[in-house]
């Protein structure tokens, strides 16, 4: 009974393929040549189909590969800055590439590599330049100040970035070269840019970008500063009309509007200083003023307020001025304020 069945079914196969072979004619000609062409693809169309199903299932494959490592690596990274607060220089690198928050300041995120920019230079100077010995408990106090001293420069980074941006301020490129040329500046001349980088590198552990970005953030946060403090300003004009109308007695002008303002208003004497004193720039416009001429408002480069500056005495080579100076208002003061609102939040642990 079986073996009919079986007999029965391989008959039936060997008629089906001998119908198929009768079915495509042996010679080819005008008329059997479509007959002949579809039989030939149609024997290659069982070879096209496991190939196509092979490719797909490649890139499916590949995917659920990358997405694995991608999450893996995720989660190491995750783990390594968030959990372990890891400051190695692998991911450091890691955050100068993705963009990751290591608090958020007035709903600005503050970038990572701002805060391990920062602390990592402190780490290296300890290290390299005052020997101190971080795994004693000296150490390990010096690492949580300049912690809590990275995270404050980063928050103040962000959140002068916000204020520029908000009131579309630019930073001209070149004024930070222009910064970085002064810099160079010594008593014996300029100091190459070879040479100074090796100064930076030995100081701060700093690429010369990195310097840059540094200088740039500086930059950012002094001209969000004088842009917030709106009363050093109308000071500032007032004190400048008052030295136009002939008033050149800094001393009585400093005493008067101190009392007025009730601000801080600081009268100093440089004594002797080269002319090419690093202060900021303020011993080079003395020099351009005749003695006892009072300047015009006067920023410094340094950007920490308002100045008018008055020659007093000079020789060949050093110079002695007065000037008033109008602090600015730090910005720390507005970011106290928005921790006080609870508008400072932390993504790792602050000692």
């Amino acid at each position: 009974m079986m073996l009919s069945k079986i007999k029965n079914r391989s008959t039936k196969i060997i008629n089906k393929v001998r119908r198929k072979k009768d079915d495509v004619p042996l010679r080819i000609t005008n008329e059997t040549i479509d007959i002949h062409r579809e039989n030939v693809l149609s024997g290659g169309r069982k070879f096209k189909y496991p190939m196509q199903y092979s490719k797909h299932k490649l890139v499916y494959n590949a995917m659920i590969i990358l997405l694995s490592v991608s999450t893996v690596f995720g989660f190491i990274v995750w783990w390594q800055l968030y959990k372990s607060e890891s400051t190695s220089d692998f991911f450091y690198r890691v955050t100068t590439i993705l963009p990751l928050p290591v608090a958020i300041v007035d709903g600005e995120p503050v970038p990572y590599k701002d805060y391990l920019m920062k602390l990592n230079s402190s780490v290296y100077y300890l290290q390299n330049n005052r020997k101190i010995d971080l795994n004693n408990e000296d150490g390990k106090t010096q690492i949580n100040y300049f912690k809590s001293q990275a995270m404050r420069d980063a928050l103040l980074n962000a959140y002068a970035r916000k204020i520029i941006k908000q009131n579309k301020i630019s930073i001209d490129s070149k004024y930070i070269d222009t910064l970085i040329k002064n810099q160079r500046m010594s008593s014996t001349g300029e100091v190459s840019q070879q040479t100074y980088n090796t100064v930076i590198a030995d100081y701060y552990n700093w690429s010369e970008e990195e310097y840059r970005y540094a200088i740039e953030n500086i930059l950012i946060r002094q001209t969000a500063a004088f842009f917030m403090d709106k009363e050093a300003k109308e000071l500032s004009d007032q004190i400048n009309s008052v030295i136009r109308s002939g008033n050149s007695n800094l001393s009585i002008i400093a005493s008067d509007f101190k009392t007025k303002s009730g601000r801080q208003i600081d009268l100093i004497d440089s004594g002797l200083v080269p002319k090419n004193n690093n202060d900021g720039g303020l011993a080079h416009k003395a020099t351009e003023l005749s003695k006892d001429q009072v300047s015009e408002t006067f920023q410094s480069p340094v950007g920490d307020g308002y100045y008018f500056i008055k020659p007093i005495d000079s020789n060949d080579t050093k110079i002695r001025y007065q000037y008033i100076k109008i602090p600015l208002k730090s910005l720390n003061d507005n970011i106290a304020e928005l921790e006080k609102s609870k508008k400072v939040q932390y993504y790792i642990k602050m000692p």
